[in-house]
């Protein structure tokens, strides 16, 4: 009976996986390595263990390090798979051969394992040189002679943590820096801090503000010197190599292509940035952009929406720093001006002492005013919490976040446990949407209803927000980043205007309507009254007619008719006079 090629070699190359039925159909006879029948009973114990674990796992053997694999690290190879078996380690992992190179060595000649945690290895998996991390261990594997020969490799890839991680520290670092500050001056340097030391994610970059004619003017450069041509000091409309005119009008991030450009900063990289982002600064309240971020972008990192929001959550925070900070600014350029007028005031002569008393206490009103603003002013100007495990435990928050919710006890309670407000108004569902599906959620404008105070009424908010998933190193959702603003001031303005402005119009429709009504009934009346005229013209007509009429007839009668006649007419005179 012949044996099929997917029935071959079933006691070594053990399940139902991808890469076991592959390695049955393998041409081994082929290959250096020979037919699995004389394969040592070390490598075939080895590749019974790989091909039966969960765990991501390979195995080289052999002088050559062969390639064998199990179906967990798959993903790991990307574009290499399924064309990786049993290929020399040398040359399908030829960009990374000078990394493991010494590891492998290591073992092949003293028989000691290695370890590596969170190691940075350039892999060619996706058509480009990507960053990536793993911690894996190299172990011996001893063959029937009793030498090492071969090497047996568990791996975790842990790529979305480490970079996950790293840009939240950097947004962590932003807020701290910007809730120190108070000025304009301060904030720029603040960003510069925080932002100067990410020049993995950030090879270079450069923050832009606007002047009062929308030129931008550079306020710092990151990652690259002052004098750097593609980071000049002022950038005017569309001349020069960067284009103004996206961020003014849509707003939005322009991704910029750097092909053919010498002379790119590259920060930590091998190799320089192709592509640059210019994100506006747009504030939680909307309106024109402040200024703009140049950033150059990682070589080795796919542009995805993941690192677009990184760019935006940045620059959100630093608009809204800087307009906290203009408001502040004003606030204490008034609280100045009063304190000059209330020491000129205490020069005033003694006739003047009673207004000097209230000015002064008008000045420490405006003080105390000022204090409270500064107050608010310390706070991140977003609020901010770590959410872990699928019943979304409160594991960080931030002082904006408490305040958000009303200073409440939360570390270590779920969502549902510490406001149970929220049970139906939809929040649990979209953190439980994006727990399961790993995409991140984006929302304006959402209503919520919280009891900030402690008593049973709750409060009416209106936030903007983002709902960040945070990957574990087997690549699953571990947790949340909750991010956003409380823009309730700003919705309720709007609904208030808008209000407003239809109370106007029906007022004036039924004002207008009055007088359309007023000015029909003035019409009506002088109809009638002309119409009275005319008809007491026409009596008056027919009235004289009759008596040239009675005239006429007294010729002919009698002279006591006459008589009578005479005696009659002042009194039908006097008749008519009245009637008239």
């Amino acid at each position: 009976m012949t044996v099929q090629a997917s029935d071959k070699y079933l006691d070594i190359f053990v399940g139902d996986g991808e890469m076991a039925q592959m390695m049955r159909q393998h041409d081994w006879e082929s290959s250096s390595l020979g037919s699995p029948d004389s394969w040592p009973e070390a490598l075939k114990v080895a590749l019974r263990l790989l091909l039966t674990s969960k765990f991501e796992m390979w195995l080289g053997w052999g002088p050559d390090i062969a390639f064998f694999y199990n179906d967990a690290y798959r993903p790991t190879l990307g574009n290499k798979h399924p064309n990786a078996l049993a290929v020399p380690t040398k040359i399908l992992w030829a960009e990374i051969w000078d990394d493991i190179r010494e590891r492998l060595e290591t073992v092949y000649g003293s028989g000691q394992a290695t370890w590596d945690r969170a190691l940075l290895l350039l892999l060619e998996r996706n058509g480009y040189s990507e960053e990536t991390y793993h911690t894996f261990s190299y172990s011996p594997l001893i063959g029937d002679t009793g030498k090492v020969e071969g090497v047996f490799c568990a791996v975790a890839e842990e790529t979305k943590r480490v970079i996950g991680e790293r840009r939240i520290f950097t947004m962590r670092a932003l807020a701290s820096e910007l809730a120190a500050v108070d000025t304009r001056i301060d904030v720029i340097r603040a960003s510069h801090r925080a932002l100067k030391d990410n020049l993995q994610d950030l090879p270079f970059s450069a923050l832009y503000l606007f002047d009062e004619s929308g030129n931008a003017r550079r306020e710092w450069v990151c990652g690259a010197l002052d004098s750097h041509p593609l980071m000049p000091a002022e950038i005017v409309g569309s001349a020069g190599f960067w284009d103004l005119e996206r961020a003014w009008t849509e707003q939005d991030v322009e991704l910029v292509s750097l092909t053919g450009i010498d002379g790119i900063p590259s920060g930590p990289w091998p190799k320089a940035p192709k592509q640059a982002a210019v994100v506006p600064l747009i504030g939680q309240g909307g309106g024109r952009p402040k200024g703009i971020l140049i950033a150059g972008l990682n070589f080795h990192r796919a542009v995805d929406d993941e690192y677009l929001d990184f760019l935006k959550l940045i620059t959100g925070q630093i608009a809204s720093r800087l307009a906290s900070t203009e408001a502040f600014e004003t606030e204490r350029q008034r609280a100045a001006a009063l304190a000059e007028a209330a020491e000129m005031r205490e020069q005033a002569a003694v006739a003047l002492e009673q207004l000097n008393q209230q000015l002064s206490s008008e000045v420490e009103l405006r003080t105390a005013e000022r204090d409270r603003m500064r107050d608010l002013f310390q706070q991140a100007p977003s609020f901010m919490c770590i959410l872990s495990g699928p019943d979304h435990i409160f594991e960080l928050v931030n002082d904006s976040y408490l305040q958000l919710v009303g200073n409440r006890q939360l570390l270590g309670l779920s969502v549902r446990e510490a406001l149970p407000e929220v049970e139906g108004q939809g929040f649990l569902d979209l953190l439980d949407g994006v727990y399961l599906s790993g995409k991140p959620y984006i929302g304006r404008n959402l209503k919520v209803f919280l009891r900030r105070d402690g008593d049973s009424t709750p409060d009416e908010r209106f936030i903007n927000l983002i709902y960040q998933p945070i990957f574990d190193a087997s690549g699953h959702v571990a947790g949340i980043f909750v991010d956003g603003f409380d823009v309730t001031h700003q919705k309720r303005a709007e609904d208030q205007l808008q209000s407003l402005n239809h109370t106007l119009e029906q007022r004036v429709e039924q004002r207008t309507h009055e007088l359309r009504s007023a000015v029909l009934q003035l019409e009506r009346e002088t109809v009638e009254r002309e119409t009275a005229q005319m008809a007491l013209r026409q009596a008056q007509k027919n009235g004289g007619a009759r008596q040239s009429h009675r005239r006429r007839r007294a010729r002919f009668q009698q002279p006591s008719a006459g008589r009578e006649r005479q005696l009659a007419t002042p009194v039908q005179r006097h008749r008519r006079q009245r009637s008239g």
